[in-house]
């Protein structure tokens, strides 16, 4: 994806018929079904727009705290979020295989606002997606894969909060691998959050906790033990 270049107006994308190509290695950039948006051009859109909003100094901040291999803009995560939904608010037709496709392309960029992006994205549009749409979720919560808590509590924390089923549940899968290796920090991670959290979330969350780890967890959340 180009860095920098003129703003483009998200409401003046045009549309056309048929998929698009991907210039990545196969697999990479992965654009499914037919797409009626330029997705990298959509993506780039969002990209310029979030560098517009950053700052120098709050990017090499916000990296060295996060101990990330990203590259930072040093946009808010308000800043972003409002990029996101002015994307939103011009495309109201947008698909649900153009929300994958984006989403996907956004996420294989090394840019941490784009990653970020990518996961309000699917926190704003969920209702677009489906069950059949938790391995998207398994993507931009890469815990599974090795990638380190902060990366991964971040994205969640973002989507705590979200009402669709699928996506709480996602967050409580992840939540209860990572706690048959790393209890500790699932622990330390959930109880500030557990009045926020789902139920949903906080059984699977909860489930290779101990007792005592697991009664607090619960407590915090009103929730009866069980």
């Amino acid at each position: 994806m180009p860095r920098g270049g003129p703003l483009v107006p998200f409401a003046t994308y045009t549309r056309s018929p048929g998929g698009l190509a991907s210039s990545s290695p196969a697999g990479e950039h992965r654009i499914i079904g037919p797409t009626m948006i330029d997705v990298a051009a959509s993506a780039e859109a969002i990209l310029n727009r979030c560098r517009d909003a950053g700052s120098a100094d709050r990017a090499v901040s916000e990296r060295a705290y996060l101990k990330s291999d990203l590259e930072h803009l040093g946009t808010s995560v308000w800043e972003i979020r409002r990029v996101v939904k002015d994307f939103l608010s011009a495309h109201l037709d947008l698909t649900h295989d153009e929300l994958v496709s984006l989403t996907r392309v956004l996420w294989a960029e090394p840019v941490h606002e784009c990653r970020m992006s990518a996961v309000m994205l699917v926190e704003l549009d969920a209702p677009r997606l489906g069950p059949d749409d938790l391995a998207l979720l398994e993507t931009i919560l890469p815990l599974k894969q090795g990638a380190d808590f902060e990366t991964f509590a971040g994205y969640a924390d973002a989507m705590l909060e979200e009402k669709e089923f699928f996506i709480r549940k996602a967050i409580g899968w992840v939540l209860r691998d990572t706690g048959k290796r790393r209890p500790l920090e699932v622990y330390a991670w959930v109880l500030p959050r557990a009045s926020r959290a789902s139920g949903v979330t906080l059984r699977e969350a909860v489930k290779y906790l101990d007792p005592v780890q697991r009664q607090e967890v619960l407590e915090a959340a009103g929730k009866r033990p069980s």
